[in-house]
């Protein structure tokens, strides 16, 4: 990674990084699997036979697809939970979901930390680095699909999700609409899915123009497995090809592709491990925002006896840029560091419904003064399924 002198700070934090990884990872080594029990798997059994008996039949359909992915020590339930996941989904193929979220940020803007930007030729003042850029966001998504088991283990789905993103900046705000369609297998200890999208975006009118600001398409693929050991390997790969429908956005066209490969270790029956890598690819209109990044991270979580689900996570990110900035000789460079913290509650519901709190501290280092900023990102979310 090419940095500037001046930002030798840059080169000192994967260390930083390293040793949390290594401490977060050090536990997947010597600890068991943790495998089912008879008796945990007839009292999920029961519990998705009364949801479906009241009209919860989502919430009966998510444990039976939690079992059918968890209890590999008993293969010979597979086709069982297949037929009643394929006998739910016909008598109810229709679903609704409904989400929102209050979003408080100390640096809605992402203002850069720095006063001063330094270019080749000039000199330009960014504004007081200590003033306040906090503010409040407001984020809502309605969402339907229609689903249909043509077998057990194999579905095809459609689904529209609507959704629209209210800032205090009202320069921020923005309305989108996602179209998809998806295939989905699952059996024991497994699950693969691969879905088509189109995606649609508005963002506040900046010249009067109520059309889309851009539109994009593209495809989704996933898989988990639960391995011999207990442990669970995903991974996942998304392309999303965008067109803007105006000149104020074609600067962002383009194609952006993202592998994630992520490891879970149990650590016991209530709490667990994920370590995560990411490597993600934009080729853009404009090459000075084209960019190769990595991505690494680890997260711990865990339920108490009392129904307390906390989850604390850190990670880091290296992204160089393909040309020169404008005004610049080099080009841009950044380093994210991120320490995440999420909290809910079993016994805290609001229409059965449990909300999540969850803050992210992020450190975002650039040798390019204008993207090197702080900022306290957090949020209050709702889903509810039905």
């Amino acid at each position: 990674m090419r940095l500037m002198p001046y930002h030798a700070r840059l080169a000192r934090r994967p260390r930083l990084f390293a040793a949390c990884v290594m401490a977060f990872a050090l536990p997947l080594l010597p600890l068991p699997a943790h495998a089912l029990e008879p008796q945990e798997v007839i009292a999920n059994l029961a519990r998705a036979q009364a949801d479906a008996r009241t009209g919860k039949k989502e919430n009966a359909y998510d444990r039976l697809r939690w079992l059918l992915f968890t209890d590999t020590d008993h293969p010979s339930h597979s086709l069982t939970y297949q037929k009643a996941l394929a006998k739910l989904r016909d008598g109810k193929p229709l679903t609704f979901g409904t989400s929102a979220a209050l979003a408080p940020s100390t640096n809605l803007k992402r203002a850069s930390s720095k006063s001063y930007f330094y270019t080749d030729g000039d000199t330009y003042y960014l504004g007081d680095s200590g003033k306040d850029h906090s503010g409040l966001g407001l984020n809502l998504t309605l969402s339907t699909s229609a689903a249909r088991a043509y077998q057990p283990g194999r579905e095809v789905s459609i689904g529209v999700d609507l959704g629209g993103n209210l800032y205090s900046d009202r320069d921020l705000s923005s309305a989108f609409l996602r179209l998809r369609v998806g295939h989905e297998w699952y059996d024991t200890g497994a699950t693969y899915a691969f879905s088509l999208f189109r995606d649609m975006a508005q963002y506040s009118e900046h010249d009067g123009d109520p059309s889309l600001d851009w539109t994009a398409f593209g495809l989704s693929l996933s898989a988990a497995r639960k391995l011999a050991s207990g442990d669970t390997l995903r991974g996942s790969f998304t392309a999303s090809d965008r067109n803007s429908d105006e000149a104020y956005y074609a600067y962002r066209d383009g194609l952006t592709t993202a592998l994630s490969v992520g490891y879970t270790h149990p650590l016991s029956r209530k709490s667990q491990i994920t370590v995560q890598g990411t490597l993600e690819q934009a080729d853009l209109t404009r090459e000075s925002l084209s960019y190769r990044s990595i991505k690494l991270g680890a997260r711990y979580g865990r339920t108490t006896a009392s129904g307390l689900s906390w989850e604390l996570g850190a990670a880091a990110t290296l992204r160089s840029y393909d040309d020169t900035f404008t005004a610049l000789s080099y080009a841009r460079e950044d380093q994210v560091n991120e320490v995440s913290l999420g909290l809910s509650h079993a016994k805290l519901k609001l229409r059965d419904t449990s909300p999540m709190l969850s803050c992210t501290l992020r450190d975002h280092g650039s040798n390019v003064a204008l993207y090197d900023y702080n900022a306290v990102d957090c949020a209050l979310s709702f889903r509810r399924d039905f």
